[in-house]
């Protein structure tokens, strides 16, 4: 199976397109980058702008074309920080919708795990590992302390930094000292992985454009997926940089043009969590959230297998999700399905109305205590938890958050491990 796995973020959006057989990625069939800087203004105007928007929509034409040449099975992409940020994330949902691209807003949390996931999926184990994901709206610190990857997301990107602090090249000191106590607090005040490590990768374009730099030669992967960077040099790297116009960081071997207006406050924010993890030393990957969403497609669900509904042909809707006809007893209904990582972390985020007898099934791989919160939820919505046998556990009213911005999100728990749960509007199961 052919599967096209994209990676929205604030500064580039990256398309990966690979063969997949059973739970395993045979080979990688096509990787592009393009930088759309989708986080341009946000921090600011809590909106994408119209020049970034026309940035992706060039960018979704170019790779739909590239998707539809490669013949794919499977299409998904996830956006990050600029799109968990802003107010009219529906834009990018409508561009995605318009080229066939399904969009998954995900939570720092499942960004952060599926970074882990690809950055370690060439290593025979991931114990001992740290893995730090730059980005442009947010850096990801995370590791596996042998129970599952675990990590957290910290709203220190840069494109983000750069928009708050730097107003002119070169870089004043000033500037620069501000950049770093902002990252500085920023990790501190974060539930950051704790050590010791037995390694630390960096992954995405700060560290691998760094990587490039101090080798002096164009980006080539074979020489930057692996490559070892000392923090002595990274802030080497930082200071002269700092010291050079835009167009002089452009002349240097190995630099990708479009990130010379932000590699050095990247270049702060990863020597800047290398300290807060007491490591001297990170090992660059070229893997990241792409091939974590891969790796998920990988191990997607063929089926569902329900005692308690029917089958009927399902549908494409909205190029999102399949929608599915079921019953209860003698109760019909209709659901999306919801039977990956990407779509589950999803949801109903930002949906404002559902239909009379819709809703949406979210489907597990095993069952274990499953755990939902109401964030970005617009409607009251009533969730039912169901065992491997369709048995209904229980059922739980699940309130509007106060805010979309609040960070008091209602959370709500299976008493015991479920396989399945169906979230429909509020007092259907009464």
């Amino acid at each position: 199976m052919k599967v096209a796995a994209l990676d929205l973020g604030s500064n580039t959006s990256l398309l990966m397109i690979a063969e997949v057989e059973g739970s395993s990625l045979r080979r990688v069939l096509h990787d592009e980058t393009t930088v759309t800087k989708m986080g341009q203004g946000v921090h600011s105007s809590r909106r994408f702008h119209p020049e970034a928007l026309l940035r992706l929509e060039e960018c979704f034409a170019r790779y739909s074309r590239t998707i539809r040449d490669f013949n794919c099975d499977k299409v998904i992409a996830v956006a990050t920080s600029a799109a968990r940020d802003v107010d009219n994330a529906d834009e990018i949902l409508r561009l995605g919708a318009k080229y066939g691209i399904p969009i998954h807003i995900v939570s720092g949390e499942v960004e952060a795990r599926l970074t882990f996931r690809g950055a370690v999926c060439d290593r025979p184990s991931a114990a001992g590992l740290a893995v730090i994901d730059v980005g442009g709206g947010s850096t990801e610190i995370m590791s596996d302390d042998g129970t599952g990857p675990k990590g957290t997301s910290v709203d220190v990107g840069s494109v983000r930094l750069s928009e708050i602090f730097v107003d002119r090249h070169p870089i004043e000191i000033s500037a620069l000292e501000r950049v770093r106590a902002y990252a500085e607090a920023a990790f501190a005040r974060s539930p950051l992985p704790k050590g010791p490590f037995l390694e630390v990768v960096a992954v995405a374009g700060t560290p691998t454009t760094l990587a490039a730099v101090d080798q002096g030669r164009p980006f080539a992967e074979e020489l930057v997926h692996g490559y070892r960077l000392r923090l002595d040099k990274i802030e080497e790297w930082a200071g002269r940089m700092a010291g050079m116009t835009v167009a002089e960081r452009e002349a240097l071997a190995g630099m990708e043009p479009k990130r010379a207006d932000v590699i050095v406050t990247g270049a702060i924010i990863l020597s800047t969590a290398m300290r807060a993890l007491g490591k001297m030393e990170v090992t660059v990957s070229t893997r990241g959230v792409r091939y974590g969403v891969a790796f998920g497609m990988a191990g997607f669900l063929k089926a569902l297998v329900f005692t308690f509904c029917f089958p009927a042909l399902a549908r494409d809707l909205d190029k999102f999700y399949e929608k599915t006809a079921f019953k209860i007893g003698a109760v019909k209904f209709e659901a999306y399905v919801a039977d990956d990582e990407s779509k589950r972390a999803q949801g109903l985020m930002f949906i404002k109305e559902m239909a009379p007898d819709t809703g949406m099934l979210f489907v597990f791989e095993r069952e274990q205590s499953l755990g939902f919160w109401m964030k970005n939820t617009l409607i009251p919505l009533a969730i039912g938890f169901f065992d491997r046998d369709g048995v209904l556990i229980e059922v739980q009213e699940m309130k509007v958050a106060s805010s979309l911005m609040t960070l008091d999100v209602p959370s709500y728990r299976s008493r015991a491990p479920a396989l399945f749960a169906l979230e429909m509007n509020s007092g259907w199961f009464a």
